[in-house]
């Protein structure tokens, strides 16, 4: 299991994509919208291994902090 910060840049996307792991995700600052739902700030969303995302934008930027036993699809910097 690898925990991750993710800075989502306004305007920023995240194409669809399916899970290979049980996926945790918690919004920290800001929102997300995915699948026509908004996710904002102290939302806890789980994604099951075997599920699919539908794309993901933050139309003002977000901060979210993500728990999984995969790889993320997106580049991760490591201090």
């Amino acid at each position: 299991m690898e925990t991750y910060l993710v800075r989502m840049h306004p305007g920023a996307v995240f194409p669809a994509h399916d899970h290979a792991a049980d996926e945790e995700c918690f919004v920290i600052e800001g929102s997300y919208e995915c699948d026509d739902v908004v996710v904002g700030r102290g939302d806890f969303q789980m994604s099951r291994a075997g599920s699919r995302h539908s794309t993901i934008s933050s139309p003002l930027g977000c901060l979210l902090l993500i728990r999984s036993a995969s790889q993320p699809q997106v580049q991760v910097h490591r201090f």
